[in-house]
């Protein structure tokens, strides 16, 4: 399946810093790790974790700040632990499993067939580095040499997700008055956006840590944040839409849906009236927060398969939408959340704006 490319700056020294996060060197399926490793943050930097949310069975993460970020990269398919019980939240992370989880994690074409040069990479990871080779997100310490098993650095970790996000972090208002210590030319700007967004912070004496190596637990405390960033709910919706109306209802097929089970939702709508009811193709999903509900971003727009709907006299229609990254762009957290619908009779001359509120748990 194709995946959405970022904006990138072609040319950047990127991998050249970069290392691997949640997977191990000679695991055979480190596959599904390529993604926990990004950016940079140390374990001080960031608050507790609410110690009943993220379970792991990690027993190096379970019951730390670390919780939830490995439960989310681990439970997405980004990254997996050295062993099934050891995620090595405080080891470093190696450029060839930096890629591999990048690669995994960023919604990118797959243009893997096109080689880079380099001569060092494992075959494991040849795919990863290939893609990000030629979206420009990766360069080697020379021009055939990837170094690949070399630690990755907060400062190249910074670069290298600056500019994979930088269309995302484009409109983020610099505070000038925010810098560090040790964070030369070269990595200014990227440490810069980040910390203005949020996603990664200094340590407490006023430097970066530039120079420190990166974790695979401070890598997956960083992606969460920068899945969390992009997630950021949309346009307030102040409308009470009831559940039926004109004869025409909507429905899922269940009240709760649990992450750690469920990978799909279905939507019910359901006619008893005497005329046809034309569903638009789109609807919208919505997340109550604070009271209020907010659209929830999607990565496109989340679209009935068989396009736009007919709902006769009598009739029911029923439509499976995904609960996963593909439809949405960050995993949905526990909370309420209500689909709205609108429907149209033309013979009837009305239209109709239902909703269906259903409960999301971790």
């Amino acid at each position: 399946m194709m995946k959405k490319p970022f904006k990138l700056v072609a040319g950047l020294l990127l991998l050249s810093s970069v290392p691997p996060a949640a997977v191990l060197a000679e695991a055979p399926d480190l596959e599904n790790e390529k993604k926990l490793e990004m950016l940079s943050t140390s374990a001080a930097e960031l608050p507790p974790l609410d110690l009943e949310e993220g379970y792991t069975d990690f027993t190096d993460a379970m019951g730390t700040r670390y919780a939830h970020a490995v439960w989310f990269m681990v439970t997405n398919g980004f990254a997996q632990g050295k062993t099934p019980t050891y995620f090595g939240v405080h080891e470093p992370i190696t450029r060839v499993d930096a890629a591999v989880i990048l690669e995994n994690y960023a919604p990118l074409f797959d243009v893997s067939s096109k080689e880079s040069p380099f001569t060092d990479v494992p075959e494991r990871a040849q795919k990863a580095v290939n893609t990000l080779y030629w979206y420009g997100i990766v360069n080697g310490k020379s021009h055939t040499r990837f170094d690949s098993y070399s630690n990755i650095t907060r400062g190249e970790a910074a670069i290298m997700l600056y500019i994979a996000h930088e269309t995302d972090l484009q409109d983020v208002e610099l505070d000038e008055a925010a810098a560090f210590s040790d964070v030369s030319a070269r990595y200014r700007h990227s440490v810069k956006v980040l910390t203005a967004a949020g996603i990664i912070k200094g340590k407490s004496d006023g430097r970066f840590g530039t120079n420190e190596l990166l974790t695979r637990g401070q890598l997956a405390l960083i992606l969460e944040r920068i899945s969390e960033f992009n997630a950021q709910l949309g346009e307030k919706d102040s409308a009470d839409y009831p559940i039926e109306d004109q004869g025409i209802s909507i429905s899922t097929d269940k009240a709760s849906y649990d992450l750690s089970v469920d990978r799909y939702f279905m939507i019910i709508l359901e006619n008893k009236a005497d005329y046809a009811f034309s569903h638009h193709p789109k609807f919208t999903m919505q997340k109550k927060v604070d009271g209020e509900w907010h659209e929830v971003p999607y990565l496109g727009e989340l679209v009935y398969n068989t396009g736009f709907g007919w709902v006769g006299p009598n009739e029911k229609y029923e439509e499976p939408q995904g609960l996963d990254r593909m439809s949405f762009r960050a995993p949905l957290k526990s909370g309420d959340y209500r689909i709205v619908q609108t429907l149209f009779s033309s013979e009837a001359e009305i239209i109709v704006k239902i909703a269906a509120q259903f409960e999301i748990v971790e």
